[in-house]
């Protein structure tokens, strides 16, 4: 099981919008952190990885499990998510959570957030976010301790859908 140390980690890579992943320094990651972590590279592993960094967005389990299927590779749904979740674990991806869409998973980067088009579902990465300006007010205004996470959705419409 992964420390709560790698739980954490960040890989080097953007992704935001107008940043490209170098798809083999990706993957070395990938391998990297999983031997790092004394996980085997099994076939479903790596093409799961490789699904990942050829969709390069925020995908949900089945979005993974249609591309493996269009490149003829036959992975149940139920390893799809259970990857996906070591992933997570490892730091590879992130979770992400859009109003109340599916679970979603885009690989570790850069902190950034998403912009949703209400119209057509259309997901970019936008960099901005304010919580260390909104910080100190939230915790002098609670009777919590820390800020230890959080998320921040903006909805709108998309260009091609005005």
């Amino acid at each position: 099981m992964p420390s709560k140390s790698s739980k954490h980690a960040h890989c080097s890579h953007a992704h935001a919008r107008g940043h490209q992943h170098n798809v083999s320094e990706i993957y070395v990651h990938f391998e990297t952190a999983l031997k790092k972590a004394k996980y085997k590279i099994t076939p479903p592993r790596k093409a799961i990885a490789e699904a990942l960094i050829k969709l390069s967005k925020p995908v949900s389990a089945d979005e993974v499990q249609k591309t493996l299927k269009n490149d003829k590779q036959k992975i149940d749904l139920v390893t799809v998510y259970r990857t996906l979740s070591l992933y997570a674990d490892l730091g590879l991806v992130h979770r992400v959570f859009l109003q109340s869409r599916t679970e979603l998973f885009e690989i570790a980067g850069r902190h950034h957030h998403h912009i949703v088009c209400t119209s057509c579902g259309k997901i970019e990465g936008i960099d901005i976010c304010t919580i260390d300006q909104v910080k100190a007010g939230i915790l002098k205004d609670t009777s919590f301790s820390q800020v230890t996470g959080h998320r921040f959705e903006v909805f709108g419409v998309c260009g091609g859908c005005k």
